[in-house]
């Protein structure tokens, strides 16, 4: 018998690759004992929702910040079934378009 489990798969490719363009990036600094021991940038984002998977657990969704001042909120696209519940996300404009939506193809490959 298998293991039951969320499957959070997120973005697809290519609204990974147009935040990386597009998107604000911050300087994030880890500090210990008064010393930088790592240091990145990453994607400013902020949360604003979240999705409930299978075990009642919260997945959080994201607000982009873009470097045009425009912003991008993560949606749950779809949540098919294998093994457990698989969370696919989207990208949606200001104007309620969504963006970069994963096709049927590329989620039947990842689950």
């Amino acid at each position: 018998m298998g293991i039951r489990e969320t499957q959070y798969y997120g973005l697809n490719k290519k609204a990974k690759k147009f935040l990386e363009k597009k998107g604000i990036k911050e300087h994030v600094e880890l500090v210990i004992d008064k010393k930088i021991e790592k240091e990145w940038d990453r994607l400013k984002t902020k949360e604003y929702d979240n999705e409930s998977d299978m075990f009642d657990e919260k997945v959080p969704l994201h607000m982009y910040y873009l470097k045009d001042g425009k912003k991008m909120r993560e949606k749950v696209q779809a949540t098919p079934w294998s093994s457990g519940m698989c969370i696919f996300t989207c990208l949606e404009n200001e104007d309620g378009e969504r963006l970069f939506e994963w096709t049927e193809e590329e989620m039947n490959k990842v689950i």
